[in-house]
């Protein structure tokens, strides 16, 4: 793959990120025939889209189905408790499928952020991306910042935090798709940059990640 093809095909997953992040769910991103680590995480952001689109359309579905229920019902207590806890399990589905943790090579592991990070879904995302470098035994962790506009401290806080447990399990953090304004919102929440390896785009940090590995 050339590399005018290779920035394309970023460009065109991390369009597909960013148009997931607003509620765009049809969107797909192209997977070229190869077994390189852009294709894998083409096919995964495609997989999560269609899991998401699914979801939404179930989760639409039963909301309606709910409110006739409710409205035949005349608003019982029980019928609301039960739309509820139905709402909620599906909005936790939805929250895990939009912390994916891709393994695109031997050793190495993206995270998509997409969209605001809570302490709820902070703390997912902890324990996901260190569960999946306990399992794969990765020795580097691509962060990609790309679908995310805003950093507060509470993300910076989980990055932070990220960083020293997955040093302990042998792994190297690296941050890309950062826009200025969210180096700027880093720098003021005072996050320890020199911390972080960082590369501008995804492209880039799986091309130093791959050096990581070949250097070990």
């Amino acid at each position: 793959m050339s590399a005018s093809r290779d920035d394309d095909t970023v460009t065109q997953i991390l369009e597909v990120l960013a148009r997931l992040t607003r509620s765009e769910f049809s969107a797909r991103a192209p997977v070229d025939d190869g077994d390189g680590a852009l294709p894998r995480i083409a096919a995964a952001v495609n997989h999560l889209a269609a899991t998401l689109q699914e979801s939404a359309a179930a989760l639409d579905a039963l909301t309606r189905r709910l409110e006739r229920e409710v409205a035949t019902r005349g608003m019982e207590i029980d019928a609301l408790a039960r739309a509820n806890e139905q709402i909620a399990r599906s909005n936790a589905a939805v929250r895990e499928l939009s912390t994916p943790v891709i393994e695109v090579m031997d050793g190495v592991l993206v995270v998509p952020l997409i969209g605001a990070i809570d302490p709820e879904r902070g703390e997912q995302l902890l324990e996901r991306v260190l569960s999946a470098i306990a399992r794969t035994g990765a020795r580097v962790a691509i962060v990609d910042l790309t679908g995310v506009y805003e950093i507060n401290a509470i993300v910076a806080e989980q990055l932070q935090r990220l960083l020293a447990a997955a040093r302990l399990l042998g792994a190297r953090t690296l941050l890309t798709g950062m826009t200025p304004a969210v180096a700027r919102a880093m720098i003021e929440l005072r996050l320890d940059l020199q911390a972080f390896a960082a590369e501008s785009t995804l492209k880039s940090g799986l091309r130093r990640a791959s050096a990581m590995i070949e250097a070990r």
